[in-house]
């Protein structure tokens, strides 16, 4: 069986990525190939049915998509996949009520600090309703303080990189 990275996750949130453009299925119950504006991928079960069968608390799927054709390069794939997302956001469909919110104040305050941009958190509420949690702050402390105690080389580093944060500010 084949073992490979995942190189690309898609979430229901970019389902037209996932729309099927053209299928290929087996009568027999095997595997299948859907055609995405991605690229095509092929699924169904990885073992004969009767060793399913034997083994009923295993369940397996392949997923593999074309890379052999021109069309079907991961950059390519990429590509397309942002341009489809971007087009669906430029729409604003799917938005919900929220992400508008959160849109329209990111739109009006990020900033760039050297290379990285800042944004504000979206809080529900403003200021957020935050707990008490005091106690439970000082007994990680206190846990935190035994370990370093117990561990010398640990409490050097930490020490360390705690002084690095306080010289950056």
């Amino acid at each position: 069986m084949y073992k490979g990275e995942v190189q690309l996750l898609i979430g229901l949130d970019a389902q037209q990525v996932l729309t099927p453009l053209q299928v290929r299925a087996e009568s027999s119950g095997g595997p299948f190939a859907i055609r995405t504006p991605l690229g095509w991928t092929v699924s169904g079960p990885v073992r004969p049915r009767a060793e399913v069968e034997d083994r009923p608390d295993e369940v397996g799927c392949v997923a593999v998509v074309d890379y052999n054709s021109q069309e079907t390069q991961l950059e390519e794939q990429v590509r397309r996949f942002w341009e489809l997302d971007a087009s669906y956001l430029k729409k604003g469909d799917g938005l919900s009520i929220e992400d508008n919110r959160v849109m329209k104040l990111w739109s009006g305050t990020a900033t760039k600090v050297m290379r990285h941009y800042q944004l504000p958190i979206p809080f529900r509420r403003n200021p957020p309703k935050l707990p008490d949690n005091n106690l439970i702050a000082l007994r990680r402390l206190e846990g935190l303080k035994k370990r370093l105690l117990r561990d010398p080389p640990l409490c050097q580093h930490y020490a360390e990189e705690m002084q690095l944060l306080l010289d950056k500010g």
